[in-house]
């Protein structure tokens, strides 16, 4: 409702706009783009393609960890999986695509602590995935550097991949991808005394999970300009 609600406002204004300017055909046409959903289609960066059947999120962190960040990377791989998964299950495909269940990653990771050494490829033929999305983790702090964690203010830096695997091979379908999510993205970071660890922690989660989400996942272009909530 609110995206329609945005694309609503924007008609309005794009309409008193054309009253007062006269018409431009190729606003016109931008416009119709963004109603009908054209606009968020085309800013996917990656599309699955039609032979993939199964999706996997694999998430790496940093060798060193915060205590503070948990099972990040298992609670990445769920979020992000839903995202994806969510979307598969909105659209009319004629080849349905499935996101592997990461509870089904994080047992096999359980049964192979040295899982980070094996190759994607190997993981992915022993939990039947053609396609694996991998993000890996550089950094991912909490607190506004220098503020003896007094501030809140999330960053994460790292890399995106897709890698195509077959019986035979694992090749990268998309190049290598720098990644960098702020939160909140306002200038001003969050007092501690303001909001809890475990709320901000969850938030900055949410928020990274959408941000990467919208690699493969069509998004609003208001969206990428949107202040940070709790």
């Amino acid at each position: 409702m609110r995206a329609w609600a945005r694309r609503i406002g924007l008609l309005a204004l794009a309409l008193g706009g054309v009253a007062m300017a006269g018409c431009n055909p190729f606003g016109v046409f931008t416009l119709a783009a963004y109603l009908t959903g054209v606009d968020r289609e085309q800013k996917v960066a990656f599309r699955f393609p039609n032979d993939a059947q199964r999706v996997m999120v694999i998430t790496v962190l940093p060798p060193s960890s915060p205590l503070d960040l948990g099972n990040l990377d298992r609670e990445i791989n769920e979020n992000l999986s839903r995202r994806i998964s969510l979307y598969f299950d909105s659209k009319n495909r004629r080849f349905k695509k499935e996101v592997i269940l990461p509870r089904k990653l994080h047992e096999f990771q359980g049964q192979n602590p040295d899982w980070q050494r094996m190759d994607v490829g190997d993981i992915a033929r022993v939990l039947k995935a053609d396609h694996v999305v991998v993000i890996n983790l550089r950094m991912f702090r909490l607190y506004e550097p220098g503020s003896s964690n007094s501030l809140y203010k999330g960053h994460a830096e790292g890399t995106l991949t897709v890698f195509r695997v077959t019986p035979e091979d694992c090749e990268p379908v998309m190049p290598e991808e720098a990644i960098v999510v702020d939160f909140p993205n306002a200038d001003r970071p969050v007092p501690t005394t303001d909001v809890s660890l475990p709320r901000f922690r969850q938030a900055f989660i949410n928020h990274f999970s959408e941000r990467i989400s919208w690699y493969f996942v069509p998004h609003e272009t208001a969206d990428e300009f949107a202040r940070s909530t709790f």
